[in-house]
């Protein structure tokens, strides 16, 4: 298994940082590694490195967030997995799925948190589409032998 100071250059920087921090206080010698000097060797962010530094100093372990930086999702783990359970029920049922009632449905999921969240806007569906793969459309068409119909999807 790969150590985690292999792959990512900050948590390597930060490891460094411990290292000569611990060394320095052993010998006395020379200075310690610095934030700056660490990332600059490492050809990282001093942000990183710092963010790293700060948590394998307090828990022991790096900063690797559970959480995805950036913008948060429309809809939390719970919420999605409603959504999917509906939109498979609805596909077993022989009902018809659109975009339009996994919408609606997605909405009313928002609608009920408190406070109300606004409705979902425009790209959401394809996007939900592309991170849920399993509920691509399938294609199907009719087979005939014999007297016999069969459909086949693909």
């Amino acid at each position: 298994m790969t150590s985690p100071y292999d792959l990512n250059p900050a948590v390597a920087a930060a490891h460094a940082i411990l290292l000569s921090q611990r060394r320095n206080r052993n010998t006395k010698e020379s200075k310690p590694l610095t934030v700056r000097d660490a990332a600059e060797r490492f050809k990282t962010s001093k942000s990183a490195v710092g963010r790293h530094l700060k948590s394998m100093k307090l828990y022991g372990k790096p900063d690797f967030s559970d959480n995805s930086r950036g913008r948060p999702r429309n809809l939390d783990e719970a919420e999605e997995k409603a959504v999917i359970a509906y939109i498979m029920w609805l596909e077993r049922s022989g009902f018809p799925c659109n975009q339009q009632l996994i919408e609606e449905a997605a909405n009313e999921l928002r609608a009920s948190r408190t406070p109300p969240a606004a409705p979902v806007r425009d790209g959401w569906y394809r996007r939900f589409l592309q991170d849920n793969p399993q509920l691509q459309k399938k294609n199907c068409r009719g087979a005939r032998y014999r007297g016999l119909t069969d459909v086949q999807c693909r």
